[in-house]
């Protein structure tokens, strides 16, 4: 908060400097999940997509907004593991 009001900056001009630095598309385990899933059943296309997003994260594209939006509420309790 006080560094906030030490930059003295609009709240316009703060929220269009966080929409630059934070991606709008992020690989969230539920979608590369889904996607190996379809891909395991031989549909590729959602592998495609993630990929395309994921190369030009900032760009908004319309469509595609689902894969912009929170986690599920389910996917809040998914448990990884590394283990090799």
């Amino acid at each position: 908060e006080q560094r906030l009001q030490g930059q003295n900056l609009p709240a316009a001009e703060r929220a269009a400097s966080m929409l630059r630095a934070n991606p709008l598309y992020v690989l969230r385990n539920h979608l590369a999940q889904a996607a190996i899933d379809a891909a395991a059943q031989g549909d590729a296309s959602e592998i495609e997509t993630l990929l395309s997003l994921l190369r030009q994260p900032y760009e908004e594209r319309p469509g595609f907004e689902r894969y912009a939006e929170q986690a599920p509420a389910w996917a809040g309790k998914l448990a990884i593991s590394c283990s090799s």
